[in-house]
Protein backbone atom coordinates (compact mmCIF):
# COMPACT_ATOMS: atom_id res chain seq x y z
CA UNK A 1 0.00 0.00 0.00
CA UNK A 2 1.77 3.06 -0.84
CA UNK A 3 2.04 6.53 1.51
CA UNK A 4 -0.50 8.05 -0.34
CA UNK A 5 -3.37 5.62 0.39
CA UNK A 6 -2.59 4.84 3.54
CA UNK A 7 -2.80 8.54 4.72
CA UNK A 8 -5.95 8.79 3.25
CA UNK A 9 -7.30 6.02 4.81
CA UNK A 10 -6.42 7.27 8.54
CA UNK A 11 -8.26 10.52 7.03
CA UNK A 12 -11.53 9.05 6.15
CA UNK A 13 -11.90 7.14 9.50
CA UNK A 14 -10.55 10.20 11.59
CA UNK A 15 -13.20 12.32 9.83
CA UNK A 16 -15.92 9.65 10.00
CA UNK A 17 -15.57 9.49 13.95
CA UNK A 18 -15.31 13.15 14.28
CA UNK A 19 -18.38 13.82 12.78
CA UNK A 20 -20.59 11.14 14.63
CA UNK A 21 -19.12 12.66 17.45
CA UNK A 22 -18.51 16.09 17.12
CA UNK A 23 -21.34 19.40 16.92
CA UNK A 24 -20.55 22.39 14.21
CA UNK A 25 -17.87 24.25 15.60
CA UNK A 26 -18.56 27.46 14.03
CA UNK A 27 -22.18 28.36 16.25
CA UNK A 28 -19.95 27.69 19.05
CA UNK A 29 -16.78 29.29 18.48
CA UNK A 30 -19.03 32.74 16.90
CA UNK A 31 -19.84 33.33 20.31
CA UNK A 32 -15.95 33.66 21.19
CA UNK A 33 -14.82 35.54 18.29
CA UNK A 34 -14.04 39.51 18.38
CA UNK A 35 -16.11 41.78 16.70
CA UNK A 36 -14.06 41.21 12.78
CA UNK A 37 -14.67 37.11 13.58
CA UNK A 38 -11.20 36.42 14.96
CA UNK A 39 -10.40 33.99 17.21
CA UNK A 40 -6.90 33.18 18.94
CA UNK A 41 -5.25 29.90 20.21
CA UNK A 42 -2.00 30.02 22.16
CA UNK A 43 0.41 28.19 24.00
CA UNK A 44 3.24 30.27 26.06
CA UNK A 45 6.54 28.58 27.37
CA UNK A 46 9.72 29.74 29.07
CA UNK A 47 8.40 33.08 30.39
CA UNK A 48 12.21 33.41 32.18
CA UNK A 49 13.23 36.54 34.11
CA UNK A 50 16.56 36.82 31.71
CA UNK A 51 14.74 36.17 28.25
CA UNK A 52 13.12 39.42 26.88
CA UNK A 53 9.98 37.27 25.04
CA UNK A 54 8.54 34.03 26.07
CA UNK A 55 8.22 31.21 23.55
CA UNK A 56 4.81 31.23 21.96
CA UNK A 57 2.92 29.50 19.69
CA UNK A 58 -0.16 30.86 18.67
CA UNK A 59 -2.83 30.53 15.56
CA UNK A 60 -5.29 33.23 14.33
CA UNK A 61 -8.42 32.17 13.10
CA UNK A 62 -10.49 34.47 10.99
CA UNK A 63 -13.92 33.82 9.85
CA UNK A 64 -13.38 30.01 9.09
CA UNK A 65 -11.57 31.22 6.01
CA UNK A 66 -8.18 32.02 6.81
CA UNK A 67 -5.55 30.05 9.26
CA UNK A 68 -2.38 32.29 10.03
CA UNK A 69 -0.42 30.27 12.41
CA UNK A 70 3.20 31.63 14.11
CA UNK A 71 5.95 29.57 16.84
CA UNK A 72 8.64 31.76 18.04
CA UNK A 73 11.31 31.00 20.45
CA UNK A 74 13.51 33.83 20.86
CA UNK A 75 15.68 31.58 23.49
CA UNK A 76 16.32 28.97 21.45
CA UNK A 77 16.10 30.97 17.93
CA UNK A 78 13.39 29.26 16.04
CA UNK A 79 10.25 30.99 14.10
CA UNK A 80 8.00 29.28 12.14
CA UNK A 81 5.16 31.25 10.27
CA UNK A 82 2.64 28.96 8.71
CA UNK A 83 -0.77 31.04 6.32
CA UNK A 84 -3.17 28.64 4.68
CA UNK A 85 -6.93 28.99 3.13
CA UNK A 86 -9.56 26.95 4.68
CA UNK A 87 -11.71 24.31 2.63
CA UNK A 88 -14.56 22.63 4.79
CA UNK A 89 -14.48 18.74 5.10
CA UNK A 90 -16.96 18.21 7.35
CA UNK A 91 -18.80 19.74 10.48
CA UNK A 92 -15.43 20.04 12.20
CA UNK A 93 -12.19 19.15 10.27
CA UNK A 94 -11.09 21.37 7.46
CA UNK A 95 -8.07 21.29 4.58
CA UNK A 96 -6.24 24.53 5.04
CA UNK A 97 -3.65 25.22 1.50
CA UNK A 98 -0.96 26.72 2.51
CA UNK A 99 -0.49 30.02 0.62
CA UNK A 100 2.76 30.92 3.06
CA UNK A 101 5.44 29.79 5.33
CA UNK A 102 8.35 31.47 6.36
CA UNK A 103 10.88 29.38 8.72
CA UNK A 104 14.43 29.91 10.32
CA UNK A 105 16.33 26.76 9.77
CA UNK A 106 19.83 27.66 11.02
CA UNK A 107 21.44 28.50 14.32
CA UNK A 108 24.09 25.76 14.10
CA UNK A 109 27.64 27.17 15.38
CA UNK A 110 30.19 26.90 12.38
CA UNK A 111 33.18 24.48 13.98
CA UNK A 112 36.14 26.32 12.05
CA UNK A 113 34.89 29.84 11.17
CA UNK A 114 37.29 31.73 8.33
CA UNK A 115 35.56 35.08 9.16
CA UNK A 116 33.66 36.51 12.09
CA UNK A 117 30.38 36.96 10.53
CA UNK A 118 26.96 36.16 10.79
CA UNK A 119 26.02 34.14 7.64
CA UNK A 120 22.33 35.03 6.63
CA UNK A 121 20.72 33.07 4.53
CA UNK A 122 17.02 34.30 3.38
CA UNK A 123 14.34 33.97 0.35
CA UNK A 124 14.42 36.43 -2.30
CA UNK A 125 11.21 38.03 -0.29
CA UNK A 126 13.40 39.24 2.25
CA UNK A 127 15.95 40.98 0.26
CA UNK A 128 16.29 44.89 1.01
CA UNK A 129 14.53 44.41 4.26
CA UNK A 130 17.18 45.46 7.11
CA UNK A 131 18.63 43.52 9.71
CA UNK A 132 19.98 44.44 13.10
CA UNK A 133 22.45 42.63 15.25
CA UNK A 134 22.57 43.70 19.15
CA UNK A 135 25.07 42.70 21.68
CA UNK A 136 25.37 41.81 25.29
CA UNK A 137 26.44 45.32 26.16
CA UNK A 138 23.29 46.71 23.76
CA UNK A 139 25.07 48.07 21.36
CA UNK A 140 23.39 47.72 17.69
CA UNK A 141 24.58 47.40 14.68
CA UNK A 142 22.24 47.44 11.15
CA UNK A 143 22.70 46.35 7.99
CA UNK A 144 20.72 45.59 4.70
CA UNK A 145 19.90 41.94 3.34
CA UNK A 146 21.24 42.35 0.04
CA UNK A 147 21.08 39.03 -1.44
CA UNK A 148 19.82 35.25 -0.64
CA UNK A 149 23.15 34.85 1.08
CA UNK A 150 24.71 37.32 3.10
CA UNK A 151 27.97 37.74 5.56
CA UNK A 152 27.56 40.57 8.43
CA UNK A 153 30.61 41.22 9.85
CA UNK A 154 30.39 40.91 13.74
CA UNK A 155 32.29 42.90 16.39
CA UNK A 156 35.66 41.24 17.99
CA UNK A 157 35.81 43.88 20.52
CA UNK A 158 32.07 42.80 21.54
CA UNK A 159 31.91 39.22 20.83
CA UNK A 160 34.74 37.38 21.16
CA UNK A 161 33.33 33.96 22.94
CA UNK A 162 31.29 31.19 22.56
CA UNK A 163 29.78 31.75 25.83
CA UNK A 164 28.37 34.88 24.42
CA UNK A 165 25.11 35.27 22.11
CA UNK A 166 23.52 37.96 20.22
CA UNK A 167 20.41 39.49 19.39
CA UNK A 168 19.43 39.55 16.08
CA UNK A 169 15.87 41.71 14.87
CA UNK A 170 14.51 41.25 11.29
CA UNK A 171 12.79 44.31 9.76
CA UNK A 172 9.83 41.50 9.65
CA UNK A 173 6.71 41.49 11.62
CA UNK A 174 5.05 39.04 13.25
CA UNK A 175 1.90 38.85 11.35
CA UNK A 176 0.11 38.15 14.70
CA UNK A 177 1.66 39.77 17.53
CA UNK A 178 2.30 43.32 17.17
CA UNK A 179 6.01 42.79 16.87
CA UNK A 180 9.19 42.26 14.82
CA UNK A 181 10.81 39.11 14.36
CA UNK A 182 13.39 38.44 16.95
CA UNK A 183 16.02 35.47 17.73
CA UNK A 184 19.19 34.81 19.66
CA UNK A 185 22.22 33.85 17.66
CA UNK A 186 25.61 32.16 18.86
CA UNK A 187 28.86 32.68 18.37
CA UNK A 188 29.65 32.67 14.66
CA UNK A 189 25.85 31.81 14.08
CA UNK A 190 24.41 30.60 10.68
CA UNK A 191 20.70 32.06 10.40
CA UNK A 192 18.37 30.59 7.71
CA UNK A 193 14.76 32.05 6.62
CA UNK A 194 13.07 29.65 4.06
CA UNK A 195 9.94 30.31 2.50
CA UNK A 196 8.12 27.26 1.20
CA UNK A 197 7.44 27.27 -2.85
CA UNK A 198 6.37 23.69 -3.09
CA UNK A 199 3.06 23.50 -1.08
CA UNK A 200 4.38 20.30 1.05
CA UNK A 201 3.06 22.67 4.34
CA UNK A 202 -0.59 21.65 3.46
CA UNK A 203 -2.23 20.12 6.25
CA UNK A 204 -5.55 19.03 7.89
CA UNK A 205 -6.87 20.88 11.33
CA UNK A 206 -9.43 20.33 13.47
CA UNK A 207 -11.53 22.96 15.22
CA UNK A 208 -14.06 22.71 17.87
CA UNK A 209 -15.43 25.23 20.25
CA UNK A 210 -12.22 24.81 22.61
CA UNK A 211 -9.07 23.85 20.62
CA UNK A 212 -7.45 24.20 17.76
CA UNK A 213 -5.42 20.78 16.09
CA UNK A 214 -3.62 19.71 13.31
CA UNK A 215 -3.82 16.28 11.55
CA UNK A 216 -0.33 15.75 10.22
CA UNK A 217 1.60 12.62 9.92
CA UNK A 218 4.56 14.09 8.49
CA UNK A 219 5.69 11.93 5.46
CA UNK A 220 7.18 12.77 1.92
CA UNK A 221 3.65 14.52 1.28
CA UNK A 222 2.68 16.16 3.99
CA UNK A 223 5.87 18.62 6.44
CA UNK A 224 3.20 21.20 7.44
CA UNK A 225 2.95 22.78 11.34
CA UNK A 226 2.09 19.66 14.03
CA UNK A 227 0.22 21.58 17.11
CA UNK A 228 -2.91 21.26 19.60
CA UNK A 229 -3.59 25.03 20.75
CA UNK A 230 -6.42 26.17 23.98
CA UNK A 231 -8.82 28.65 22.76
CA UNK A 232 -7.94 31.88 23.89
CA UNK A 233 -10.72 34.21 25.62
CA UNK A 234 -11.10 37.66 24.24
CA UNK A 235 -10.02 39.22 27.30
CA UNK A 236 -6.63 36.86 27.46
CA UNK A 237 -3.26 39.11 27.46
CA UNK A 238 -0.15 38.10 26.54
CA UNK A 239 2.93 37.59 29.06
CA UNK A 240 6.00 40.30 28.69
CA UNK A 241 3.29 43.34 27.81
CA UNK A 242 3.56 41.64 24.10
CA UNK A 243 -0.16 42.38 22.31
CA UNK A 244 -2.03 41.15 19.14
CA UNK A 245 -2.30 43.89 16.84
CA UNK A 246 -5.54 46.14 17.32
CA UNK A 247 -4.93 45.60 21.57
Amino acid sequence: MTTTKYILILLSCFILSCSQTTKEPEKEIKSTQDKKGVSYYCYELNCFDFVERCDLTIAKLVNFDTLIYVSSSEHFGYYEEFRGKLKQINYSIYYVKCFKSLRQEGMKPIKYPTIDTVGFICDSSLIGKNISITYENKTTEQFKIYSDLNNFPINKNYFNSENEKIKITLDYRNPIVDEKVQIIGQHNSDVCFVSDKKNFYDIYIVIDSNIIKSINLHTDISRGPSFQLKRMPVETKLNKGRKLYGQ
